[in-house]
């Protein structure tokens, strides 16, 4: 368990985990819909990569 909360305290982890969701969110939309969805979910994804350290612990 506490594998799992340190790996949720990683950017890196939220940026899979948006990632992963928009692709499986997008993946059952049309595909002009899901290309606009994947889009977001990695624009959102690089907003965090750029503004969180890697390990959301440190500071």
């Amino acid at each position: 368990m506490n594998y799992i909360l340190a790996r949720l305290q990683e950017a890196s982890t939220l940026r899979g985990i948006i990632i992963a969701i928009a692709g499986m969110v997008g993946y059952s939309l049309s595909e002009a819909d899901a290309v606009q969805l994947i889009a977001a979910g990695n624009i959102l994804a690089g907003i965090i990569g750029a503004a969180l350290p890697d390990n959301l612990s440190k500071k």
